[in-house]
């Protein structure tokens, strides 16, 4: 886990293209191939929003000391997004207190 999203694409039967399959939604629609090549879908605005809005991370989650383990996991589970950014990981408490039992033994 890198902490930032990448484009995983989803290419559907009809050549529609979105940024993850979790986000197989039409505000996250890229476009066709079927009518743009790839190299316009993996550059368009849209797919850098998706990638720049999964930068975002909570102060708090920058200083625990799990950070550079988890890098805030998955941008899915840290929705609903508040200002336009994502929030705290909704499995960051039980993230944590499972790898405090493993550090523990």
């Amino acid at each position: 886990m890198s902490g930032i999203c990448t484009c995983q694409f989803v290419v559907e039967a009809d050549g529609g293209v979105y940024p993850c399959d979790f986000y197989v939604i039409d505000e996250w629609y890229l476009g066709n191939l079927t009518q743009s090549s790839f190299e316009d879908i993996r550059s368009c605005k849209t797919a850098n929003r998706f990638i720049e809005v999964s930068k975002y991370i909570d102060p708090s989650c920058a200083e625990c000391i799990w950070f550079n383990l988890c890098r805030g996991g998955c941008r899915r589970d840290r929705e609903s997004f508040e200002e336009s950014k994502p929030e705290l990981n909704r499995l960051c408490g039980a993230y944590s207190e499972f790898l405090n039992m493993q550090e523990t033994g």
